[in-house]
């Protein structure tokens, strides 16, 4: 990822008062492409799903 993209991605994290991680988390849920949770265990082939 680009320098400058990162440092937008961690301002806009920092301005809500979450982390960087769960900035990305709320990108990935508004994009409608972005596989489910339950797509994510389905291709992996696990039962657990791990959170930050």
């Amino acid at each position: 990822m680009p320098e400058v993209l990162k440092k937008r991605f961690d301002l806009a994290a920092k301005r809500r008062g979450i982390s960087l991680s769960l900035y990305m988390e709320w990108l990935i849920d508004l994009d409608p492409e972005a596989p489910t949770p339950a797509e994510v265990l389905d291709e992996e082939g696990g039962d657990t799903l791990l959170t930050a």
